[in-house]
């Protein structure tokens, strides 16, 4: 296939199973009813253990999530309040089997043909193709909360400037959309929720962006999702999270570098960049004003001190998980009578569930992410795929850049498209670097069985 031959769309959609249907209708709901959303996901995630169980189990000891699943169960054994660490192991545990059970689907699995030469056709195209159609759909879903949390911000903004535009807004949509918070939270509950959540469908955004870049024709459907993309980086700047502004500028810079060649998407994203910056430093970011005092007398610092200190006097096997909340003094950091964890994804997973256990989880995760980034570089794929790969390599080093500076693995609505996305790394860059299948007797034997 030429490289700039598009995948059929309407066929993608048309060859689209009811397993794989719900598995996009779970994550589109997820973040509106988060429990709505997981109980339609259990039945496909629970069909595909009945029809392909060995094989997830297999590739997930493969990954190596068996021997990190064993570590996590030594440390909570030992942890200073086991009950609450094996139950924070929810957390975990369902989230390994689902990169296993996602990244066996027949439409990737089916994808990869052993020991040959793997060229693109348009059977090869179904996998990159459903993922394009359920970034799109995401990125898309997510208007009304979007919109909702940027009109917040500016109501806020009205009431602040005391302006006579706020009279004329119904009293009912006043208390609604609670504009004197200092922060948008909209249906999520927390701003810094909200914001993760928006940060993965900026980098996924972002991708579709420059995917568009390369064709000729752009339908509707491409300035909707330019639209979109431009609707998530006010709702950002409207969450008030400072790691939501350093996520955003740090995938921006990542989007304008690939797209280097386009003098004119160069010159609008450093326009967009510097307007974030500036907005920030006229208006503040939340409740605080935009200055070096605010990154440097941050809280965090602390944290991460006491993180530290943790981490030395038990370095192997950690405190067990809400072991950073049960070690806190109150008041030790001033304003905070409590504290919940490490604020640092590494530091975490270090202080509760010992280094050992941190740098799995850090060898599995990298392995995957890299084989994701070296894949970009393959002349096997097309332009086309290779800037589906990038939609989902630059969702997944947002959730990287927030995870530097807070944890929010508590939060289906965050955890669950955090997994997916690295699954989906996963099954394209397996494709991309013609990866041969682990055990191709297993996977025939799953292919046999019927879909649903």
């Amino acid at each position: 296939m030429p490289a700039n031959h598009a995948p059929n769309k309407t066929q993608s959609l048309t060859q689209t199973s009811t397993r794989e249907r719900l598995w996009l209708l779970s994550f589109v709901v997820l973040p509106y009813a988060s429990y709505l959303g997981l109980v339609i996901m259990l039945w496909p995630y629970l069909t595909a253990f009945k029809q392909r169980g060995r094989h997830i189990w297999r590739l997930c000891r493969s990954m190596g999530f068996g021997w990190l699943t064993l570590g996590l169960l030594i440390s909570s054994s030992m942890a200073v309040n086991r009950g609450e660490s094996f139950l924070q192991l929810v957390n975990f545990l369902p989230f390994f089997l689902l990169v296993g059970v996602l990244g066996t689907e027949p439409t990737a699995v089916g994808d990869i043909e052993p020991h040959e030469n793997h060229s693109h056709n348009g059977h090869s195209h179904r996998l990159f193709g459903k993922l394009e159609i359920a970034a799109q759909v995401l990125l898309l879903s997510a208007i009304p909360f979007m919109a909702v949390a940027f009109l917040q911000y500016v109501i806020k903004q009205l009431a602040i400037a005391q302006s006579s535009l706020i009279r004329f807004l119904p009293i009912s949509l006043l208390t609604s959309l609670q504009p004197y918070e200092n922060r948008v939270r909209v249906q999520f509950g927390n701003p810094n929720v909200l914001c993760a959540y928006l940060v993965i469908l900026l980098g996924l955004g972002l991708g579709l962006a420059i995917q568009g870049l390369n064709e000729k024709y752009r339908p509707k459907l491409y300035w909707m999702q330019i639209a979109s993309l431009g609707l998530c980086i006010c709702a950002i700047f409207a969450s008030g999270s400072r790691n939501g502004l350093v996520a955003t500028l740090v995938l921006i810079a990542i989007a304008l570098y690939t797209a280097r060649t386009h003098r004119w998407i160069l010159f609008l994203g450093l326009a967009v960049s510097g307007i974030l910056v500036a907005t920030a430093i006229s208006l503040g970011f939340g409740e605080r004003a935009m200055s070096l005092a605010l990154f440097t007398q941050d809280a965090r610092i602390e944290i991460w001190q006491q993180s530290l200190a943790l981490i030395q006097q038990r370095p192997i096997l950690g405190w067990g998980f809400t072991g950073f909340r049960s070690q806190y003094v109150a008041y030790s950091i001033q304003h905070y009578a409590k504290l919940y964890h490490a604020h640092n994804i590494w530091l975490f997973l270090a202080s509760e569930a010992g280094v050992p256990v941190m740098l799995g989880f850090c060898f599995i995760v990298g392995k995957i992410y890299y084989s994701g980034v070296r894949a970009l570089g393959q002349s096997a794929i097309t332009e086309r795929d290779r800037s589906i790969l990038l939609c989902y390599l630059l969702a997944f080093t947002g959730c990287m850049l927030y995870g530097f500076f807070d944890i929010l693995l508590h939060d289906s609505r965050i955890n669950t498209p955090a997994w997916a996305v690295l699954a989906a790394i996963y099954s394209m860059s397996r494709i991309a670097l013609n990866q041969p299948k682990s055990d191709p007797k297993d996977i025939q034997h799953d292919k046999a069985k019927p879909a649903l």
